[in-house]
């Protein structure tokens, strides 16, 4: 017998060999699987927990240094503070031309001019401050949006611990209006919602929000992030999931010593964790050795060499 020969005997047996055979509910063959077979197999077994809130696909975080914050911040309680002097200014020269003037013929009229002179140049001034007040205003919202600006009259104490360093302020992308956690050092910090910020990331060219958070952590970082919540669904450990025609499944434990294949429809992957938007809390999943059940779900369907 020639070695074509048996390699197309070969071939026709198994193109003859009939294909898994699934469930009209989609779900696998039941594997059957005694208790000592798991233990030599390392087969464990999880209860999955309730739902919880499903966090978004992870961003990109930057802290900003706050130095050009702070400076225009100086910078606006002087041009503030001189324009309260120069407003003070306006009302006492106005009040001694007016005083002035309703004394007619009784006081010089070169006085009288020099007061309204005085009280005109004053009023001069007063609208300039004004003027380079609010251009400061709308320089600041431009560059930080218009919460974090609102902090130089509303929250004072803030900008003192931004300048203490007990604040960071964090640039994030995408922009989503959420709750927001920074991570560093291992840690979740949660972040402050401000403002979206005018313009697209410099680094990455997409929608980014400003955002603040009561820690220390040094500027110029790029760090990870997690960026608002969506629905709760079941986490699900990532290595109870295996592959399959293009799919993902998971075992279920039916009994001590049955498990049956279950597709996800609705998931999502995150790191160590799918998050799964179906009613499996509860249920007992194959968390490892998943990959061994499925092997043993087909090796069950192949015929021996001596079946006819």
């Amino acid at each position: 017998m020639s070695f074509s020969f048996v390699r197309c005997w070969l071939v026709a047996v198994i193109l003859a060999l009939p294909g898994p055979v699934l469930p009209e509910e989609g779900t696998g063959v039941g594997v059957h699987l005694s208790r000592e077979r798991q233990q030599l197999a390392g087969i464990r077994i999880q209860v999955l927990p309730a739902p919880r809130p499903m966090p978004s696909e992870p961003a990109w975080a930057y802290t900003l240094d706050p130095t050009p914050l702070l400076e225009a911040a100086a910078e606006y309680r002087r041009l503030r503070q001189s324009r309260r002097n120069a407003a003070e200014t306006v009302q006492v020269l106005q009040a001694r031309y007016r005083r002035l003037e309703r004394l007619g013929t009784g006081v010089r009229r070169r006085e009288r001019e020099q007061a309204e002179l005085a009280w005109l140049e004053a009023r001069n001034r007063l609208q300039t401050l004004t003027i380079r007040l609010d251009a400061l205003k709308q320089r600041l919202t431009s560059r930080w949006g218009i919460a974090l600006t609102q902090w130089l009259w509303q929250r004072p104490d803030r900008l003192q611990a931004l300048a203490a360093g007990t604040i960071t302020l964090v640039r994030l992308v995408p922009d989503e209006a959420g709750p927001a956690w920074l991570i560093y050092r291992r840690q979740r910090i949660p972040l402050h919602y401000l403002s979206s910020l005018p313009g697209a990331d410099p680094r990455l060219a997409m929608p980014a929000a400003l955002f603040w958070a009561r820690a220390a952590v040094p500027h110029g970082l790029r760090l990870p992030a997690l960026s608002g919540e969506t629905a709760s669904a079941v986490p699900v450990p990532a290595a109870a999931v295996v592959w399959y025609a293009g799919r993902p499944w998971v075992y279920l434990q039916r009994d001590d010593e049955t498990f049956r294949r279950h597709p996800l429809e609705n998931w999502r992957a995150t790191g160590d964790t799918w998050w799964v938007r179906e009613a499996l809390a509860g249920r007992r999943i194959v968390v490892r050795g998943a990959q061994l059940l499925l092997a043993e779900e087909f090796r069950g369907q192949v015929p021996e060499e001596d079946d006819d």
